[in-house]
């Protein structure tokens, strides 16, 4: 099990440092962009050089981004509502936190699916993108394999739970 989690730490080590790059990417279009645009007005057009797709290209690393930091932190991501489960016991609570985790294991395993589909099927038909005409199949199969990462570590961190091994996931709530 603790192999498990070892792999289960690394995805998200990955995943984050996949959300990280595309982040700074994010940030380097947007920056690109404004400074084209300003030198553009401040020259009246004589600076003719444009970031062409930039708004679409924010979109889909801002979704990668996202995808990217779900699939790295998705153990961490329930509330617990201590009102509630104070005087639970530790072994109860943990219970309740693998069955919360299934839900999303089934969830990523789902999109998944449909993502690595849906990317077939673009590829299939020729879609691309609206501004820049790039093909829209990668896409897919990039947030296919972030919704399958998820899936793969909510899974582990379910089974951690119920087998009644600490994962470190409960400390990381406390403030």
């Amino acid at each position: 099990m603790f192999k498990l989690l070892q792999l289960a730490k690394g995805m998200s080590w990955l995943c984050l440092g996949f959300a990280g790059i595309a982040l700074v990417g994010l940030m380097g279009v947007t920056v690109v962009d404004v400074i084209t645009r300003w030198l553009y007005k401040l020259t009246s057009g004589g600076f003719g050089f444009t970031l062409v797709g930039s708004v679409e290209m924010v979109k889909y690393l801002l979704y990668f981004a996202l995808l990217s930091a779900m699939a790295a932190s998705v153990e961490r991501g329930q509330v617990v509502v201590e009102l509630f489960t104070q005087a639970l016991p530790a072994r109860v609570k943990a219970l309740m936190g693998s069955c919360y985790l299934i839900g999303f294991t089934i969830l990523g395993a789902a999109l998944a699916y449909g993502s690595w589909e849906e990317g077939f099927n673009s590829l299939e038909y020729g879609e691309v993108t609206q501004d820049l005409a790039l093909p829209i199949g990668p896409v897919y199969f990039v947030a296919a394999i972030m919704f399958a990462v998820m899936a793969i570590r909510t899974l582990i961190h379910t089974l951690a739970g119920l087998a009644g091994v600490e994962t470190g996931q409960e400390e990381q709530h406390e403030l």
